[in-house]
């Protein structure tokens, strides 16, 4: 499975089921769409919001969204 939206990276959490397996949350790869592209602020508050404590790493792009 290769997530593509913050819900598919909250389920594969969900199954694989360990404490320490977490996200590497890279937000411009996951910009596939017209609608991810124009509302990417919208996009990135949902990836923080649903996945939140266990994004353990980001790309410069998603980390500049926090600063």
């Amino acid at each position: 499975m290769i997530p593509t939206s913050p819900k598919d990276y909250a389920k594969l959490i969900d199954e694989i089921d360990r404490d320490r397996f977490a996200v590497h949350m890279d937000v411009i790869n996951m910009i596939n769409s017209i609608d991810r592209y124009f509302n990417a602020e919208e996009f990135v508050d949902e990836c923080a919001e649903i996945l939140g404590t266990k994004i353990r790493s980001c790309c410069g792009a998603f980390h500049a969204a926090f600063t």
